[in-house]
């Protein structure tokens, strides 16, 4: 069935903080609930932090609902260095089922010519198109991961999910 309207789904998850080769953090890693651009955190190893948004959604979503997954956010990082956001939808009820990667896209605000300090947070919307998904996959689960450019990813990273929302 395909929603009348878009779907949106407001982020309440947890905002995880590791580092490679991880995928998730580690039982003792740093976990912010709430809103992130008030948390500073930095590598104490010199090695690059991670940060990722998981949303668990408690009931599965059919892919096949919507033509496009749009990600509404705030940007309050003001250190230059591009910033990468890649979508994974999952279903944590499926033995042995893989994340389903909808890509990465650059965001836009982190180019360089449009970072200056102590600048005020700025608000970016991405979309992702799932018109290519095969019929059947279902999600309940979203991760949003964060990727930073290598000469700015010491310390975590200033970048709230507002919510999600699901195109018809």
């Amino acid at each position: 069935m395909v929603p009348a309207k878009p779907l949106v789904i407001v982020f309440d998850g947890a905002y995880w903080f590791y580092k490679n080769p991880d995928q998730r953090p580690k039982p003792d890693a740093k976990v912010q609930h709430g809103d992130p651009l008030k948390t500073r955190i930095r590598s104490a190893d010199w090695q690059p932090l991670l940060m990722a948004a998981h949303q668990s959604l408690g009931t599965p979503i059919q892919v096949s609902c919507c033509s496009m997954f749009r990600v509404d956010l705030v940007n309050a990082d003001d250190r230059p260095g591009a910033l990468a956001i890649e979508v994974q939808l999952s279903d944590s009820r499926a033995k042995g089922s893989t994340a389903l990667s909808l890509g990465s896209m650059a965001l836009h605000s982190s180019d360089a010519s449009r970072v200056f300090l102590n600048r005020p947070p700025v608000e970016e919307t991405l979309n992702f198109r799932l018109s290519s998904i095969p019929q059947g996959r279902q999600f309940d689960e979203i991760t949003v991961f964060i990727r930073p450019a290598r000469e700015r990813s010491l310390a975590g990273v200033r970048v709230a999910i507002k919510d999600f929302v699901l195109v018809p």
